[in-house]
């Protein structure tokens, strides 16, 4: 009829199965995350980095009412962006990791303890998690990519229909499992490098150096032999013998 309003056309797939196929999405991206996170770390930070840097540079273009600066200042941006999220990122994670350790222990000395002295040993404290958090920082970054994995897990459980309870079980699986497998990975791997690392630079060695030549062996003196005798003169060379 001409009065009625227009209906909009249905979706070929219900909400129910639209939540399950996210969930089932998060499982995936999960798993991935928990168990190969550490080597997917640089590549996804330098990719974030991109992404940030990019968006910058395209702003700060359009601030200029130039579409040519913008593109440029897009790809100048994402270029920095990645190569610093993908060099400093271990730096930013290891100081992040020791000031909220700092933080931490600094809100639960209370304010009952002098000011001063919470202030030296919070500032004592983020310098020695640094320099421990900067030493184990894959061992950090498995950790971290462990947890987020397992939470994407747990959640993509939880939407797929399967209760609150075996979300959170199968999570702490995920996080524990992933966690020893990325540690026992990285730990083979230094091992393979040093071996590899040791093995180079005694064949190196072998190539550049070369030893002393040997001295040569003294000449060797002739042997002396005592000189024959004369012969005898013959007998009817006698003089006075008639011949």
């Amino acid at each position: 009829m001409m009065g009625d309003a227009p209906q909009m056309a249905s979706l070929p797939i219900s909400s129910h199965e639209i939540v399950l196929i996210v969930g089932g999405l998060l499982v995936i991206i999960g798993i991935i995350l928990a168990f190969r996170g550490r080597k997917l770390w640089a590549g996804l930070m330098s990719m974030i980095g991109a992404i940030i840097g990019g968006s910058l540079g395209y702003l700060f273009g359009l601030m200029m009412n130039s579409w040519i600066a913008a593109l440029v200042l897009s790809m100048v941006g994402a270029f920095i962006g990645s190569v610093l999220f993908g060099y400093i990122v271990k730096i930013a994670l290891a100081f992040v990791t020791s000031l909220l350790v700092a933080g931490g222990a600094y809100i639960y000395m209370g304010p009952s303890m002098n000011q001063d002295t919470r202030m030296i040993i919070s500032i004592v404290l983020l310098l020695v998690i640094y320099v421990i958090a900067y030493w184990f920082i894959q061992e950090i970054i498995a950790l971290v990519t462990a947890i987020l994995g397992a939470i994407l897990i747990g959640i993509g459980i939880y939407l797929m229909g399967f209760g609150t309870t075996l979300a959170l079980a199968i999570g702490g699986l995920a996080f524990l499992a992933g966690f020893i497998l990325q540690t026992i990975d990285y730990r083979r791997t230094r091992k393979r490098r040093a071996t590899y690392a040791a093995r180079q630079s005694y064949q190196s060695t072998q190539v550049y150096y070369q030893p002393p030549p040997q001295p040569a062996p003294p000449p060797q003196q002739p042997v002396s032999r005592p000189m024959p005798p004369p012969p005898p003169p013959p007998d009817d060379m006698d003089e006075g013998t008639p011949p």
